[in-house]
């Protein structure tokens, strides 16, 4: 009884670890891939006045790097998803392969 519950306690608290460790993670990519974005978004909306000399040749060649790295993220984020989430991986397993084949453990 008590031993099964302590070892129940630990396990969900890897299982909160591993889930905020993955968020922190995700977001962190999230936010580096689109911080660049929304200012070269905020400096091209602003009025001549305000910031009179964007260089659009420069903030093209930004926003292309920048499209190029969030296509790699995502193949990236599912991979993170994958290597710490069983249960990502269990319902990923039971939605896209036929129920004939292996499980994922």
């Amino acid at each position: 009884g008590s031993r099964r519950s302590l070892i129940k306690k630990a396990h969900c608290r890897q299982d909160a670890r591993r889930t905020t460790l993955m968020l922190i993670t995700v977001i962190t990519i999230f936010l580096i891939t689109e911080i660049p974005v929304m200012v070269i978004t905020i400096l091209h909306t602003l009025p001549n006045s305000i910031y009179p000399k964007m260089n659009y040749d420069l903030a093209g060649n930004i926003i292309h790097i920048i499209n190029a790295f969030m296509c790699f993220t995502y193949p990236l984020n599912f991979g993170i998803y994958c290597s710490m989430s069983r249960q990502f991986r269990d319902s990923f397993a039971k939605t896209f392969t036929p129920p004939f084949t292996f499980k994922w453990k």
